[in-house]
């Protein structure tokens, strides 16, 4: 792929995020990928994945206790948590190009083997560019056959994985009989990937025990699941909200660009994908979905408290407008509802605006902007650029 095609931005320092330079190009993977979806494999969805492991654990998806948590089966299980290090750089594309092209299931034209070449065969790139909307597919594909020697291998259990992070929900009186670690490392040395020591992990899921999937938190209290966001993300969303005061202190930007970003970790928000024209679901109702407990996140409440008696620019009537956002987590009473009511309330659907409101939210951010008949979805990536860059 000719390298003005697309650019490289870095996340986390570590891994090289791909984006397409032009629309059209990137319209044109999109129906590659659509094409290989069909023939090939189901999206990831990591929704669909973690109502897997629910009702693995639990009797009854819409049987709760009174205080709003998951019952656990009887059946003590064992959790075997596992992820693939380093994944999308460590696939061979040369074999997955191989495997798409002599596929007898899938007929390609000129023009899509064209694409698949481009991107399989570049040697600017290691393993798979990820970032892109054909990348995941690209993962799925290559992970076919792995899924299938999981299931078969480890028949009396549930396997379930998104992308590169797995589970297997063993029953323990079974367990013992497995070397995981060591089967499940032959298995990925087929497709030339490995195991990542730091985050495997057989955990009884028992008693008091614990582990982590896909950013979330799961504990057991006796016969009750918790679940909550996993306290390296309630870290991260912490950050992220320092850095919201301290740009507002520092550069002095106005109080609604503070109040929206806020608003956004908050609420679950419905705005337009930065690269594309598709809604996308932000924040923590979306995002976190399946908690039943907001104990941690009295963390970025407190912490929230604690900027706000620092900030001496915030008047009482902007403070009181923050605690709005977050009043409901900070006062949630599990004896009168669930996790799962306080979510549903808390959403806001920036599609719903009108124009003019987009134009005087931008015209608050940027006392440069001109209105010049822009469609709302370029108002709504303007606004949401502002916001963040």
């Amino acid at each position: 792929m000719n390298s003005n095609n697309y650019e490289i931005a870095k996340l986390n320092h570590k891994r090289h995020i791909y984006r397409l330079n032009t629309q059209s190009l990137d319209e044109k993977y999109r129906d590659l990928a659509k094409s290989l979806k069909r023939t090939f494999t189901q999206t990831p969805n990591r929704n669909r994945s973690l109502n897997q492991v629910v009702r693995a654990l639990t009797p009854n998806l819409y049987n709760r206790n009174k205080h709003g948590h998951y019952f656990v089966t009887d059946l003590n299980q064992t959790i075997i948590r596992g992820d693939i290090h380093s994944f999308f750089p460590s696939i061979n594309k040369h074999l997955l190009y191989k495997k798409i092209v002599h596929s007898t299931k899938l007929v390609l034209n000129k023009n899509q083997r064209k694409l698949l070449s481009d991107m399989l065969l570049d040697p600017n790139f290691v393993g798979i560019p990820q970032g892109l909307s054909i990348s995941s597919v690209f993962a799925e594909i290559y992970l076919e056959e792995f899924d299938k020697l999981m299931k078969l291998t480890f028949s009396e259990c549930i396997y379930i994985r998104y992308v590169d992070d797995f589970l297997l929900i063993c029953p323990t009186q079974l367990a013992n009989k497995y070397d995981f670690s060591h089967i499940i490392s032959k298995l990925l040395c087929k497709y030339q990937l490995t195991l990542s020591d730091n985050k495997f992990s057989v955990v009884p899921f028992e008693h008091s025990n614990q582990f982590t999937f896909l950013g979330y938190h799961f504990r057991r209290e006796g016969d009750s699941m918790i679940i909550e966001i996993d306290d390296s993300k309630i870290t991260k969303l912490q950050k992220r909200i320092n850095s919201y005061f301290y740009d507002y202190l520092k550069f002095d930007s106005p109080f609604e660009k503070l109040y929206l970003r806020l608003k956004n970790i908050f609420f679950g928000v419905i705005t337009l994908s930065p690269t594309t024209l598709k809604r996308q679901n932000q924040g923590i109702p979306y995002a976190y979905s399946h908690i039943t407990s907001f104990e941690n996140i009295q963390f970025l409440i407190n912490n929230i408290e604690y900027q706000l008696k620092k900030c001496k620019k915030l008047n009482a009537s902007k403070i009181k407008s923050i605690r709005k956002l977050y009043f409901p987590y900070s006062h949630f009473d599990s004896q009168k509802s669930d996790a799962v009511e306080i979510l549903l309330k808390q959403r806001y659907n920036y599609l719903n605006l009108s124009i003019k409101q987009i134009v005087n939210l931008l015209r608050t951010l940027d006392s440069n902007f001109v209105y010049k008949n822009q469609s709302k979805s370029s108002l709504i990536h303007l606004l949401f650029y502002l916001l963040y860059h």
